[in-house]
């Protein structure tokens, strides 16, 4: 841990990560606590890089992005054929963050607004849980759950990777994701793929936002079937837009990321 870091003289560096909220006093003091043991701090994205300020912590703090946007696909996918344009979908709950009922309404959101998506654009679904764990409503449940709830369901189906290559091999092929996890948008985004996501926290906000694309964020405890509808088209009708964009910010955005990594371990050289 941190204190054991210190105790043998090591360097300590948080990469990039997000930070908070914090709901209590005892929580903001423990955190600055320890990300003042930290000789660097990276910070991911602009809503916790305004948090670690607000600590006013010693230790330099530099803004980045996630590494995950330096993720490059190994897997060949490109047997895989889609008649159709295809919309990748992962959908995904963290587990007692919202109650039973929500996570119907949630699923039934994402069947109706997908039935209609099906219907006016000539799309295919394609699901791909990223979270897989056999707990109560993972990733691959809700996947299940909201084709259960399909008209459509015959357009759509589940594609169940091993491998995090594989995952971005197929993410990549997608024409437009919908995403409620960070981690899939963020290998989306990096492959330039349009992308629309439902946000749990300011991580996904903050990530969304520094690309200029907060317009693609619907808070999840502001998901509604016509919320979602509204932000698909939104999305699909810009995608080649957004695509453009994507093309010009993602590979500032991984030079950015690379060039602070390098800047902090080149501080610690010789050490």
């Amino acid at each position: 841990d941190i204190l054991t870091a210190k105790f043998l003289g090591k360097p300590v560096v948080m990469f990039p990560n997000s930070v908070g909220p914090f709901r209590t006093s005892i929580g903001r003091f423990l955190s600055k606590l320890a990300l003042n043991n930290c000789d660097y701090v990276l910070v991911r994205e602009p809503v916790s890089y305004e948090i670690v300020k607000s600590l006013r912590i010693r230790p330099p703090k530099i803004l980045t992005s996630d590494t995950t946007v330096l993720f490059k696909p190994t897997y060949d996918s490109s047997s895989d054929s889609y008649s159709n344009p295809v919309v990748g979908v992962s959908p995904g709950i963290y587990s007692h963050s919202v109650s039973e009922e929500k996570v119907y309404e949630y699923a039934l959101a994402h069947a109706k607004a997908l039935d209609r998506a099906i219907e006016k654009y000539g799309l295919s679904v394609v699901f791909l849980p990223h979270y897989v764990s056999g707990f109560r409503y993972d990733d691959l449940e809700v996947s299940k759950l909201i084709i259960r709830e399909m008209k459509n369901a015959s357009k759509a189906k589940i594609i169940n990777v091993n491998t995090v290559a594989e995952f971005k091999s197929l993410i990549d092929r997608m024409d437009m994701v919908i995403s409620s996890k960070m981690h899939p948008a963020v290998l989306a985004v990096s492959g330039c793929v349009p992308t629309l996501c439902i946000a749990y926290d300011h991580k996904q906000t903050g990530f969304f936002r520094s690309l200029g694309l907060s317009k693609c964020v619907i808070p999840l405890h502001e998901l509604t079937y016509q919320r979602l509808t509204l932000n698909i088209d939104y999305v699909w009708n810009r995608r080649d837009e957004m695509r453009a964009l994507l093309r010009e910010r993602v590979p500032k955005l991984q030079r950015h990321v690379k060039g602070c990594i390098k800047q902090v371990m080149t501080h610690f050289e010789g050490r």
